[in-house]
C-alpha cells in the first residue's frame, strides 16, 4: 500500500470522524437519561428511549458508512475515485454526524420533558 493521499489514512480518518460524531451524541443522550433518577416513575421509559436511540444512531452509521464510502472499496481505481471524490472526505461525516446531533437534541428535549413530568407528578400529590 502506498504511503502518500492514496492510502487508506484519509478513509479511516474520515471514517473515526463519523464513529466519534456518532459516538459522541450517544455519550450526550445517555448522559441525559443518567439524570433521571431510577427511583423516578419516567426512568424505565427514559432508559428505554436511550437504548433506542442509540441502536438508530448505530442503524444510521453503518448505512451511513456504507453508501458514503463503497464508492472507494475498488483498490484498482482508489486514487482516481479519491481524487474525484475528495469532498466526501468531509461531508460524508459531517451529514452523518449532523443527522444523529439533531436526534440527539430532540431526544434531550424528551428527556427533559419526562424528568419535569414526573417531578410536577410528584408535586401534586
Amino acid at each position: 500500500m502506498l504511503n502518500d493521499w492514496t492510502s487508506w489514512g484519509p478513509l479511516a480518518l474520515s471514517m473515526v470522524g463519523a464513529v466519534a460524531g456518532v459516538g459522541w451524541a450517544v455519550g450526550r443522550v445517555w448522559s441525559m437519561q443518567r439524570r433521571i433518577a431510577p427511583p423516578h416513575p419516567n426512568a424505565r421509559a427514559a432508559r428505554f428511549l436511550a437504548q433506542g436511540f442509540a441502536l438508530a444512531a448505530v442503524l444510521w452509521l453503518a448505512y451511513g458508512l456504507y453508501t458514503g464510502y463503497a464508492r472507494f472499496l475498488p483498490a484498482a481505481d482508489r486514487a482516481w475515485q479519491l481524487a474525484v471524490h475528495a469532498s466526501a472526505l468531509w461531508s460524508v461525516p459531517l451529514f452523518i454526524s449532523a443527522i444523529v446531533w439533531a436526534a440527539s437534541i430532540a431526544m434531550g428535549w424528551v428527556m427533559r420533558l419526562l424528568q419535569r413530568e414526573g417531578e410536577d407528578g410528584a408535586r401534586s400529590r
